[in-house]
């Protein structure tokens, strides 16, 4: 953003309804001689520590979150200008000191005169950074919509980005490739095969390069799935592997493809001149509800956190990816019974 060029309309309109990951609202007292000497140096510690700590983030000073409404900010401090005391404030904040910090002065759009400030704070090459107020000395980290103290194993993650190469999963996309039926002979069953394709967003969060990486996928029980590029059982495990280099920061997408066949009830149906075998979706209900998955980062040094995917995880939710799954079969022209 060009904080630069920009009155509080146009700040307005690139604020988030409200707080969140990346932005932190603080009021317009702050500033003021009543709370500068404790108050803002224990705030910004906090703050600086916890966006500092979690890729980097953005401090308001001068807008109410309640009402939306920006207040204006005391413009200096004896003969030193604001935004140079809040710059040298923020570098005092924390240990070890914070390089790359910007301070940009937001003026009203009807009154030059009066204004707001954005602290600007990059992701830290020397993370973690404490906390240096007095009373305080605590890591922090920035969560959904506030800032917390920052758990041990997050700090080793923090520490090892210089000596391991971490990636991590940031989601996952499903695609329903097909569902193949054919008959089976006079038993009456239909043989379902059930093709899948997971398109898997991983990024490189250290400071290493990935040289050597994949994903290891996982079931937690026997099941009908087996990865296309494997045939072994997934709940045996089977690995896809990144074909380039992944850069520190960069990002790529690894696909997955899944195949199960299922033996469900034949149902006849005549369509124009032709009889047609219809998949029992009560059948194929198991085999998809058994879709239940953990994915794992893994590179030439590091084992990443797991990532479950499929039906009842958090990311699909109870029925979830049974309703995506009978959804896109109609797309493919899939008549359920």
């Amino acid at each position: 953003m060009k904080f630069d060029e920009m009155t509080t309309d146009d700040l307005a309109n690139e604020l988030p309804e409200s707080e969140n990951q990346h932005w932190e609202f603080k009021d317009a007292i702050l500033l003021t001689k009543e709370k500068r000497k404790q108050e803002l140096p224990a705030e910004l510690g906090k703050q600086v520590s916890g966006f500092a700590n979690s890729g980097g983030g953005y401090i308001l000073f001068g807008f109410d979150d309640k009402t939306h409404a920006f207040q204006s900010c005391e413009q200096a401090v004896g003969r030193q200008r604001m935004k140079e005391f809040i710059v040298t404030m923020v570098q005092q904040s924390v240990e070890p000191l914070m390089h790359g910090v910007q301070v940009h002065r937001i003026p009203f759009t009807n009154d030059p005169e009066q204004s707001v400030f954005v602290v600007v704070i990059p992701d830290s090459p020397s993370a973690p950074h404490q906390c240096s107020e007095k009373g305080d000395r605590r890591y922090y980290r920035r969560t959904d919509f506030n800032t917390e103290a920052a758990p041990h194993f997050y700090l080793d993650l923090l520490r090892n980005r210089f000596t391991k190469t971490i990636l991590k999963i940031e989601g996952i996309i499903p695609h329903l490739q097909n569902v193949m039926n054919r008959n089976l002979g006079n038993r009456g069953v239909v043989g379902s095969m059930i093709s899948l394709t997971l398109n898997i967003s991983i990024r490189n969060t250290s400071s290493q390069i990935a040289t050597s990486w994949g994903v290891e996928v996982k079931s937690s029980e026997c099941t009908k799935w087996f990865a296309t590029e494997n045939t072994l059982p997934l709940h045996e495990g089977a690995c896809i592997s990144g074909q380039q280099d992944l850069l520190p920061g960069q990002r790529a997408v690894l696909s997955a493809n899944f195949r199960a066949t299922v033996e469900t009830k034949a149902i006849s149906r005549i369509i124009g001149s032709r009889t047609n075998l219809v998949p029992h979706l009560a059948d194929i209900r198991n085999v998809v509800k058994a879709f239940v998955f953990s994915f794992r980062p893994i590179s030439q040094n590091h084992v990443g956190d797991a990532y479950l995917y499929g039906s009842g995880t958090p990311n699909r939710g109870e029925d979830g990816f049974l309703t995506w799954f009978v959804d896109e079969g109609r797309k493919l022209g899939i008549d359920w019974e």
